[in-house]
């Protein structure tokens, strides 16, 4: 991770953010230990959750090439990686997008743990409310179609031959990610992230959005030294904030809550496999 900042800061290396993604994952896998006998590499290590690993980056290599490169890049052009060449990007999905996510998911984590811990944050409910039996299960059964559809809109472009709110397109792929690995994770028997974000759970709910903060400051101040990707096409290009686009900093919570989301899923995947 140090060296990786001593690359983007000083050395101007196009090529830094793979080594951050992976050193910051260690190194907050390690707090998230410390703080709660957790972390989610010591349950990749165990035997029987192994192949859960493996599952986990099939499915974030499938996922983050989807909105990454098909839309995000070659199709909506809303951003673009500089200086990469084939091998670049196969490091990315295979290296960098794992770490990326992990790293995200153990944040979130040890962000959740100093909050609960050292500032008294509770788990209350700001907004009270139950789905009527049965309404539960078609909202998830909507929100795994709804996350479906909205995973494939940016190819509107393609069909209609139109950059008609382009810069807008991108949003759909990003909640996707979240609609997808909840719906999942509720559908079999888990416990989905959407249920803290609609009952506005005061302790996870802010939670995610101090996470998507500190990182989206710290990722795009090093981008603005290292200069690995560069925005093309945003929405409200008008507003920036040290040349970065406002849009980014808000794309960055539904790209964090979709990160823990995933993990999420593959972890309770893992466990309805396992206590078979």
């Amino acid at each position: 991770m140090l060296l990786s900042i001593y690359q983007a800061i000083l050395l101007r290396y196009p090529h830094f953010y793979t080594s951050f993604a992976l050193g910051s994952w260690l190194v907050l896998d390690f707090i998230d230990y410390k703080l709660n006998r957790y972390s989610i590499l010591g349950y990749f290590f165990q035997h029987k959750h192994r192949y859960a690993f493996w599952l986990f980056l099939t499915t974030t290599t499938v996922m983050c090439f989807i909105v990454d490169y098909l839309w995000g890049v070659h199709v909506v052009g809303m951003w673009e990686w500089i200086h990469y060449k084939p091998i670049h990007f196969v490091r990315m999905y295979v290296v960098m997008n794992a770490s990326f996510i992990l790293g995200m998911y153990e944040l979130f984590r040890v962000v959740r743990t100093i909050l609960k811990n050292n500032f008294h944050f509770d788990d209350i409910s700001l907004i009270k409310f139950q789905f009527h039996d049965g309404n539960r299960g078609r909202f998830y059964i909507y929100c795994l179609l709804f996350g479906i559809i909205g995973l494939i809109v940016p190819g509107y472009v393609l069909i209609f031959n139109t950059t008609l709110f382009i810069e807008y397109a991108m949003l759909f792929p990003f909640v996707s990610l979240i609609l997808i690995s909840d719906s999942i994770t509720y559908l079999t028997g888990g416990k989905p992230i959407i249920d803290d974000i609609v009952h506005l759970k005061k302790l996870d709910f802010i939670s995610l959005i101090a996470t998507s903060l500190s990182a989206a400051v710290v990722t795009e101040i090093l981008n603005l030294f290292g200069n690995e990707w560069r925005y093309v096409a945003m929405p409200l290009s008008s507003f920036s904030i040290m040349g970065i686009p406002i849009a980014v900093f808000i794309g960055w919570i539904p790209l964090v809550t979709g990160s823990v989301a995933i993990v999420n899923m593959v972890k309770h995947l893992d466990y309805k496999i396992v206590t078979k």
